[in-house]
């Protein structure tokens, strides 16, 4: 029980990081703000790294190790972001938001085929109805139009769940807090070149947006990924993958509570669903 509660936890954290990103957004470009949020959540499991004195564990990675760190930065946060960047300007956030959110079916094929975990019916049926409640909380005007923002929709929900497939199989021997710290380093190096090149003078102002992102960084980079890692270590990513997809509700129920938005009742509907699959996945 301890790994679902900590992946509900994780969902929590990440969708009150999206608080934080919403506010920076309205003073930050889009690239900017993707670039603080690695680099300061990087500096924060560096220092807990050090505090916690297992820095001398990035030496020990193995080959192996380095492959599986090095596909989970490549699949989720280069290929699968960008893919969604792409169908967002594509087809807009309604179309790409559910499409892209149905990463926990992709997630729980590619744990069968390449991890052997065996799937129940009811973690699948619990998956469904959470994707369900997904497309429930999304604009409803939304019509699955073949085209090419689909395509790359589909293709972010994919490499999101290649990703969470190779997080699982590093959890083997790899702690949450080493993977993380080196994740975050690869993927911050490449955004911080980009940045420096092009962006300089808004990255180096800090002001009261730049804090803001800085704090969902920490939130979502740091404290929400390490959550998701530990809980890798009791349960199958399978189970993990779409308790963590209710991600999208939490911040629809933090939107309300925090930005008066007005409630629906196809909100209403998506949020019900999206407990009764989470209550049959537990």
């Amino acid at each position: 029980m301890l790994g679902e509660l900590l992946t509900i936890l994780s969902a929590v954290i990440w969708a009150f990081s999206s608080v934080f990103y919403k506010a920076g957004l309205k003073e930050m470009k889009p690239t900017t703000v993707n670039t603080i949020r690695p680099i300061v959540a990087l500096i924060f499991l560096f220092g807990v790294l050090i505090i916690t004195g297992n820095f001398e564990e990035i030496f020990e990675l193995t080959a192996r190790d380095l492959l599986y760190i090095v596909l989970a930065t490549l699949f989720g946060l280069v290929i699968g972001d960008l893919l969604y960047m792409f169908s967002l300007r594509a087809v807009g956030i309604a179309r790409a938001y559910p499409i892209s959110n149905t990463y926990p079916l992709f997630t729980i094929f590619l744990a069968t085929l390449f991890i052997g975990e065996i799937i129940s019916f009811k973690v699948i049926f619990g998956s469904i109805l959470i994707i369900v409640a997904i497309f429930l909380i999304s604009e409803k005007n939304f019509d699955l139009d073949i085209r090419r923002g689909v395509l790359s929709a589909i293709g972010a929900s994919f490499f999101w769940g290649a990703s969470m497939t190779a997080m699982k199989l590093a959890m083997s021997s790899v702690s949450p807090l080493v993977f993380s710290t080196v994740r975050m380093g690869i993927f911050a190096s490449f955004l911080l070149i980009y940045t420096m090149k092009y962006e300089k003078i808004e990255f180096l102002k800090i002001n009261k947006s730049w804090i803001l992102v800085a704090i969902g960084g920490i939130l979502d980079l740091g404290v929400g990924i390490l959550l998701f890692l530990e809980a890798l270590r009791y349960i199958d990513v399978s189970r993990a993958a779409p308790l963590n997809g209710t991600a999208p509700i939490f911040a629809i129920i933090l939107a309300v509570i925090l930005t008066n938005e007005k409630i629906s009742m196809r909100i209403i509907l998506g949020v019900i669903l999206s407990f009764i699959g989470v209550l049959i996945i537990l």
